[in-house]
């Protein structure tokens, strides 16, 4: 499937998810990218003209340890344990760290899929995780 990346696409998805990248941490992103970059290399490509992509769902931040396994719990079971491999819940400071290490993994657009109407974790996204990643639209969101 890299490959074929590498030949026909412009972007290339790397998320915690067997429907959607099958990559689970920063060591499988580093190993993915250097396949693809291989098959970049081969072709003659910029290796850079791929965007690189992680779609996590669902997302669930929250102010305390408490709130977040309330917020987590109020998710139906069959969604917690269709996307257990590609739920990020926790607090701020901990999704920094997370978006941070895939980011130096070497990926470079995230998408957040926050379940149901759970407006603070997008406050929490737009407030405290955007900024200190420094990301593009941080200071628009």
């Amino acid at each position: 499937t890299l490959r074929q990346v590498a030949e026909f696409a412009d972007a290339s998805n790397f998320s915690p998810h067997a429907m959607a990248g099958s990559a689970y941490g920063a060591s499988d992103v580093r190993r993915k990218l250097a396949a693809l970059d291989g098959h970049c290399a081969v072709l003659g490509r910029p290796a850079a003209s791929v965007l690189r992509t992680q779609v996590a769902v669902p997302v669930v931040l929250a102010e305390t340890p408490a709130a977040l396994a309330a917020k987590v719990a109020a998710i139906p079971e069959v969604v917690r344990r269709g996307y257990a491999s590609s739920t990020v819940a926790c607090l701020p400071e901990d999704a920094v760290a997370y978006y941070q290490e895939l980011a130096e993994a070497g990926l470079n657009y995230f998408i957040a899929g926050v379940y149901g109407n759970d407006t603070e974790t997008v406050r929490l996204l737009a407030e405290r995780v955007m900024p200190v990643l420094g990301g593009r639209d941080a200071d628009a969101a």
